[in-house]
């Protein structure tokens, strides 16, 4: 079933199914010796820089890049692309993704 003007994509069909939704901030490679070398207090440091945007996929696919922030005493993440739809229907429900996570202006929010 294709979308069209006349026959838009009903999202309300699938708003309640379960998604992964997986933020990377980066990842290494190490030596197995220094795998097994890992402790308490170890930092292993990642291949991204500090300010290099994280991303975010669902179920395995891309859909956004974003700025990772600090609200109150948790983690979130601030949209500032989205990646790859010409749908206009599928681009506002990754943006509306998730409307409780989203970082309210304050000023114990902080860019990492």
């Amino acid at each position: 079933m294709n979308a069209t003007a006349e026959n838009p994509v009903n999202l309300n069909l699938v708003l309640d199914v379960p998604v992964s939704l997986t933020i990377e901030l980066g990842g290494c490679q190490l030596p197995m010796r220094e795998v097994l070398q890992l402790n308490i207090g170890s930092v292993v440091q990642l291949d991204k820089a500090a300010d290099a945007p994280v991303e975010l996929s669902i179920n395995g696919k891309l859909i956004a890049r974003g700025e990772v922030v600090i609200i109150e005493d948790r983690y979130g993440v601030k949209i500032t692309e989205v990646i790859g739809t010409t749908s206009p229907a599928l681009k506002m429900a990754v943006i509306q993704f998730s409307p409780r996570s989203r970082p309210r202006p304050s000023s114990s929010t902080t860019r990492r």
